[in-house]
């Protein structure tokens, strides 16, 4: 069915554009996507069409979506037609909905604890978020440079979102062997110290990144990142700590801030040029000029 309604989409575009050119065109998409999903569902599944959707299934179908969303981005920008800008945006959409409602809140291994893989680095948290947040990277620019806003700057939130949400899970596999990180097996001292570092770094390369590319989003957000790991660290991680290691650990702390203040002072702060200062260098300028115009009328009126 997709490969006929390709060609009647293509034969009827050879004599005009019109409605039921477009009617063809969309049919051939929505069932050229229908046969990658349901494909996929079969691989992964062995033919047990009726198996639940399980964590490598769920972030192949979200980089599945957010791959035809992008070359669809990419058509509707070479070739300016409503179907391909509808299913960019469709596509989009379904991507977007499936790695931050499915991957993020549904099927995240925090809450189910299930199996991500000993592969360190290479475990499914990559599949499931850092190649996604590239995707909708990817996708955002594609929708920014046609002026598709919406779409841009959901696609540019939510990559942040799944690269951090990595970031942090990885930090918790390095703390947990077995391919299991759920909420159920606990936290140690050590990964509540790991997090606020990962995040604290985190937060520097933001402002790193926002001072190089004047992103103001990014310093805002590389400053709330700050603000959290300060509350984090005096709320939940020093809780524990009694005596000399909890005043220790409030020296330390004051000095990474104020190191990080420092830091911002010197990469943001710009040396507001103060206009009156030619101000009154201008005005005597002007004076000299009207008392050399009034010593040129009285010479010459005598």
């Amino acid at each position: 069915p997709a490969a006929a309604f390709a060609l009647a989409a293509w034969l009827l575009r050879q004599r005009k554009e019109d409605i039921f050119s477009d009617i063809a065109e969309a049919g051939a998409i929505v069932m050229g996507a229908a046969l990658v999903s349901v494909e996929l569902h079969h691989f992964m599944t062995g033919g047990r069409m009726l198996d639940h959707i399980d964590l490598a299934e769920s972030a192949l179908h979200t980089l599945v979506w957010l791959t035809m969303a992008a070359a669809y981005q990419y058509i509707a920008g070479r070739h300016p037609r409503r179907v391909p800008r509808y299913a960019a945006l469709a596509f989009g959409v379904t991507g977007l909905g499936l790695a931050l409602l499915q991957n993020l809140l549904v099927l995240n291994p925090l809450f189910t604890n299930e199996s991500i893989g000993e592969g360190g680095v290479f475990n499914m948290l990559l599949l499931l978020y850092a190649m996604p947040a590239i995707f909708l990277y990817a996708l955002g620019r594609l929708a920014r440079a046609r002026e598709d806003e919406p779409l841009a700057t959901v696609a540019l939130t939510a990559a942040p979102v799944m690269l951090f949400t990595w970031i942090t899970l990885e930090v918790r596999a390095l703390f947990h062997t077995g391919g299991h990180i759920g909420a159920q097996l606990g936290i140690s001292q050590g990964e509540l110290y790991a997090y606020s570092l990962t995040w604290l770094v985190c937060a520097v390369a933001l402002l790193i990144y926002a001072s190089r590319s004047g992103s103001i989003a990014a310093r805002q957000t590389g400053m709330a990142l700050v603000a959290m790991v300060a509350g984090k660290v005096f709320v939940i991680d020093m809780a524990g700590l009694e005596g000399i290691l909890r005043a220790l650990s409030f020296i330390g702390l004051g000095v990474v801030l104020m190191g990080i203040g420092w830091v911002y002072q010197r990469v943001f702060a710009t040396d507001d040029t103060d206009d009156g200062d030619g101000g009154p260098g201008a005005a005597g300028g002007d004076g000299d000029g009207d008392g050399a115009e009034d010593q040129s009328s009285g010479s010459s009126s005598l």
